[in-house]
């Protein structure tokens, strides 16, 4: 499932809480055994957090739909094949007496075809799509021997036509950038393109092949790892993403509102300092929750945070909000939770799982 449907289904609930909230007010069965006993609850799950597992609930698995973070590329061998619109210089030095005065095809070169072929006299068409400049040379070599004595042959590229890679998203000039016989690495592209404002570099997608690499730039600059900064070939596309940092919703007894996540993570002690703490006289300490759709999940997770104990509220900074979570603070918990949330979480667990199918299906 992928982050932008599991985002839809917290920012429905966002809404239809508001709505909720105008009406009859909202409530969350705190204690653990009014939460057992509400059948609502089945779809979701409830995470009480403690000093003992708040680190180990604060880590979330990347999104399954995502390329993996940092896989990069292993360093490979390079060789510039020839294609169709690249131009050959071939230089014959056919006879030793004139040393240093080449017969060859002239100042135009000769230019590979669509069909990827060249002309040259007494070899007729030589196919040279996909060869290299010595696979080139010896074939000539060979081809011509029927005519001379141990004929010398020089080939080489006077124009480079025939590969390039692409570079997209957050670059200064967009487009192809054409491939040499000298190999041309993924931050040798983006000096030339140049990166427009907000470029995220620890997180460029390199698409080959069908298949998409997650490439981590700043740590080649950092560490020097070759992985994150592979030789570009033909049909590449690099795909420079600008980072959007999410945002994270509070609702109930601290206030309704967006907060705009930064480039740093956002403890849940942070977003209650930003939004004023919790209401003194209505909020319920011991109803502290966040809601979060979790990657790979057709079912809620909610986290209860007991903050009527300071020492939680330190412990806090240790749990990380991430983009599309909610903030939910109870009010007095005796209205029943089946008035009020439980009526929000129904349709919720319902467009998750609907999206799901309709993603199985397309793919």
């Amino acid at each position: 499932m992928s982050a932008h449907s599991k985002k839809l289904g917290i920012v429905l609930a966002v809404t239809l809480l508001a709505a909720c909230q105008a009406n009859v007010g909202m409530h969350f069965p705190v204690t653990p055994a009014a939460q057992e006993a509400d059948a609502s609850l089945a779809a979701v799950d409830i995470v009480r957090v403690t000093p003992e597992n708040i680190r180990a609930v604060s880590e979330v698995p990347d999104d399954t739909g995502s390329p993996s973070k940092a896989t990069g590329l292993d360093p490979m061998s390079y060789a510039y094949r020839v294609g169709p619109g690249d131009v050959l210089s071939v230089t014959l030095w056919d006879d030793p007496a004139r040393a240093g005065q080449p017969s060859g095809d002239g100042a135009g070169g000769l230019t590979v075809s669509d069909e990827g072929t060249i002309f040259y006299p007494f070899v007729g068409q030589l196919r040279v799509s996909g060869k290299t400049v010595t696979e080139i040379r010896n074939n000539l070599t060979s081809a011509l021997s029927d005519y001379l004595q141990s004929p010398q042959v020089d080939v080489t590229i006077a124009a480079f036509n025939a590969h390039h890679a692409t570079l997209v998203g957050a670059v200064r000039t967009p487009g192809r950038v054409p491939l040499s016989n000298i190999p041309l690495t993924l931050i040798d592209a983006l000096n030339r393109t140049g990166l427009a404002e907000g470029a995220d570099l620890s997180s460029v997608i390199l698409r080959r092949g069908g298949r998409d690499y997650a490439i981590d730039v700043a740590e080649f600059i950092d560490s020097g790892s070759m992985r994150q900064n592979p030789v570009l070939r033909s049909g590449d596309v690099v795909i420079v993403e600008t980072p959007d940092p999410g945002s994270v919703y509070t609702f109930g007894e601290i206030g309704v509102g967006e907060i705009t996540l930064g480039a740093r993570d956002m403890s849940l002690t942070s977003l209650i300092a930003q939004r004023g703490g919790l209401d003194k006289l209505r909020a319920d300490a011991r109803g502290v929750f966040v809601f979060r759709a979790q990657p790979g999940s057709e079912r809620l997770s909610v986290y209860q945070f007991a903050l009527e104990e300071p020492s939680m509220l330190v412990l806090a900074q240790a749990f990380s909000m991430r983009d599309g979570d909610v903030l939910f603070v109870t009010q007095d918990p005796i209205v029943r939770w089946n008035d009020t949330v439980s009526k929000v979480l129904s349709p919720v667990v319902t467009t998750i799982r609907a999206q799901a199918v309709v993603e199985a299906v397309n793919n």
